[in-house]
């Protein structure tokens, strides 16, 4: 917060509050954890990866613990995802988190199927601003004690705390919707190198 707000020019307290958690009242609804991860997870990919695939999770894989940002390409329907979801796999069984952010909203229902998909029993917790207050404190307080293995957001989950963060992926990083056009503006793609 403290980077963005003096990169982006903006106010402290406004910077400050990208990072805070919702404020909910308590009620009982609200309550719900997330279920905690299996100790390992097992990807179950929708086909076998092919080499190119296969060669770039080792890539992710071996950058682990060192600040290596890679781009994948692929057209639509080659198989990113997959990539995406395999390495995450990986380090989500060494007991890390995995944040995967999504450029739309519109695309996280699309994404929490991939991810049940292909690593069922792995807490994945959600953030966007459509969820209602009390959902999104709950998934916030997930990622943020760490019983949300994978988090899968649009921008505004490049502040989300993290303690086991092992993997960043952006998703469509070229996308305009990335960039936050109101309040503290900033573009998330940067931010989540700069947090890498």
């Amino acid at each position: 917060a403290e980077f963005a707000g003096a990169y982006y020019q903006a106010p402290p307290g406004m910077a400050f509050a990208l990072v805070t958690p919702p404020l909910v009242r308590a009620r009982a609804s609200n309550r719900e954890a997330i279920a905690a991860s299996p100790a390992t997870a097992e990807l179950r990919p929708r086909h076998a990866l092919n080499p190119p695939q296969r060669a770039a999770v080792d890539a992710i894989v071996a950058a682990h613990r060192s600040f290596a940002p890679m781009l994948l390409h692929g057209i639509t329907g080659s198989g990113k995802t997959d990539v995406y979801l395999a390495a995450a796999a990986h380090f989500v069984a060494q007991g890390e988190q995995v944040l995967i952010l999504v450029p739309e909203i519109n695309l996280t229902p699309q994404f929490e199927q991939h991810v049940a998909a292909a690593l069922p029993g792995v807490a994945t917790a959600t953030l966007h601003s459509r969820l209602a207050a009390g959902a999104r404190r709950k998934h916030w307080d997930a990622a943020a004690n760490g019983t949300a293995r994978i988090v899968l957001s649009t921008r505004l989950g490049v502040f989300a705390p993290l303690p086991q963060l092992a993997l960043i992926v952006v998703d469509e990083e070229h996308d305009d919707s990335y960039k936050q056009q109101d309040g503290v503006r900033y573009h998330a793609r940067d931010l989540a190198v700069w947090r890498a």
